[in-house]
């Protein structure tokens, strides 16, 4: 039994059974985020969303290993014809709100279209050390 779930994929492989559309990158880009700018804002599973999706529209070595880039730095990449992903590093939850807020305020097409913020492990992880956030957690 281990085997079987260790081995488990589909055993059909047929799209007409699958109500979920499949894109390949230049359709994604032309039609669906055209004229678009994403901004994903937060901590690493944010940055792992971020890659994700820069792979989605066809930039495959996105988030793979790169020393030359900073591991808790902003992103930024441009896609043609006129689609832009941003990742924003901010692990707190204060940070967070702080590049929200900044983020909103932008005008002549530099605010984003969409948004997609998380965090809160960095809190959870690094704030609550102290006995009055520990208390106030555990509370919760």
């Amino acid at each position: 039994k281990t085997q079987e779930v260790l081995a488990w994929g589909w055993k059909h492989h047929s799209t007409h059974e699958c109500n979920l559309k499949t894109r390949d990158a230049p359709s994604l880009l032309e039609h669906t985020l055209r004229h678009r700018n994403l901004t994903f804002v937060g901590d690493s599973m944010i940055r792992h969303l971020y890659h994700a999706t820069c792979r989605q529209v066809g930039h495959g070595d996105a988030g793979a290993y790169n020393t030359s880039l900073g591991k808790w730095s902003d992103y930024s990449r441009h896609y043609k014809p006129d689609t832009t992903l941003d990742f924003k590093w901010a692990p707190y939850t204060d940070q967070l709100v702080e590049v929200v807020n900044q983020q909103l305020k932008l005008t002549d097409g530099k605010r984003p279209d969409v948004l997609i913020i998380g965090g809160g492990a960095w809190d959870l992880l690094h704030r609550t050390r102290d006995a009055a956030n520990r208390t106030l957690l555990d509370s919760n």
